[in-house]
């Protein structure tokens, strides 16, 4: 029979950040024992099953071609930037639509017309685990429609935290009968 889930016999704590936690956990999964097996924990970890929210966001136009929008973030751990949607981490007392809104128009200067996600409250929503293999960090993914046409979206003005480096893009959305 196939293990499920394991247990956590024993955890460490080897260092302590501003925002990151490494520990080292002593786990077993079914008959097997794994040892000092390295994870990373967020410190800003609030009580909820995830820990922030992943926009993908599209800007519609009534005159010409929907666009996706992504943005190019420097990541310092690759010393690079990386292409994303863009995301966050939920604040305290702060809604999953809250946060996908605040975001996006921390990241981007849009302002978002239309949520699109899963249905349910926020405890059922379903999470994506960014990282498995070393880290605990979720994100919720949502659907974010845009009007491109919105007099709030002519002069874009982005809200960067002052350890973000944030460039925009966009890419035409096609469509296809097939």
């Amino acid at each position: 029979m196939e293990a499920k889930e394991g247990q956590i016999l024993e955890e460490r704590v080897l260092f302590q950040g501003k925002w990151l936690s490494l520990y080292q956990v002593d786990t077993k999964i079914g008959e097997k024992v794994i040892k000092n097996y390295e994870v990373v924990k967020r410190t800003t970890h609030i009580d909820k099953p995830f820990d922030g929210v992943t926009v993908i966001p599209i800007v519609k136009f009534k005159e010409k071609k929907s666009h996706l929008l992504l943005i190019s973030q420097y990541r310092p751990p690759i010393n690079q930037f990386c292409l994303e949607f863009p995301a966050g981490l939920i604040e305290d007392g702060e809604t999953l639509l809250d946060c996908c809104r605040r975001e996006v128009k921390e990241e981007t200067g849009y302002t978002i017309d239309r949520l699109i996600g899963m249905p349910g409250d926020e405890r059922s929503a379903p999470v994506v685990h960014i990282s498995p293999w070393i880290s605990k960090q979720t994100s919720v993914v949502y659907l974010a429609i845009i009007d491109g046409d919105a007099e709030e979206n002519q002069n874009l003005k982005q809200s960067l935290d002052p350890a973000e480096v944030i460039n925009l893009h966009t890419c035409l959305l096609y469509t296809s009968d097939a």
